[in-house]
């Protein structure tokens, strides 16, 4: 376990990413070491379904959408937001929105069928299978692209200057 903490303080930042690291390093001793079978999936932000838009409402995605709009209004884009009060508690810096940076985001329905697609191809092939599968969109938008979806929405938001 300490060989696993060791490398915490590798950029990684905010308790939800770094849970995530923990959990990846785990299985990978878990197949590596232990030759427990284990296949990692790695999807990126997980959107609501392509049907109905259905959609968690305690993502942080979702969150931040919906707290934009609860605002009416935003700074620019380059303006410093602070994504929860946990991070002001530990003195962490809050992250910068660059607006061209990419955004992962895949509807529900693409990921679950993503994985399923990779077990059901690899079902016979446990090597194949024992691996780390990032399920990604092709199509990555940016957070430029999802403000902009959301003025020509009827709750547009404002820019504030």
């Amino acid at each position: 376990m300490f060989k696993l903490l060791n490398h915490l303080n590798s950029g990684i930042v905010g308790g939800y990413p770094q849970s995530k690291w923990v959990a990846d390093k785990m299985m990978i001793i878990a197949r590596e070491e232990r030759n427990i079978p284990v296949s990692i999936y790695r999807p990126g932000y997980i959107t609501g379904d392509t049907v109905n838009g259905l959609w968690n409402t305690d993502d942080y995605l979702c969150r931040f959408i919906k707290g934009c709009i609860q605002l009416v209004s935003r700074r620019k884009l380059h303006t410093l937001f602070m994504v929860s009060n946990i991070a002001l508690s530990f003195q962490e810096a809050a992250p910068i929105i660059d607006p061209s940076m990419g955004l992962d985001m895949s509807p529900v329905d693409y990921v679950s069928k993503a994985v399923v697609a990779i077990l059901l191809a690899n079902h016979n092939d446990l090597e194949k299978l024992q691996k780390n599968h990032n399920v990604i969109n092709p199509s990555l938008t940016t957070y430029q692209s999802l403000f902009e979806s959301t003025d020509a929405h009827p709750c547009a938001t404002n820019v504030v200057k």
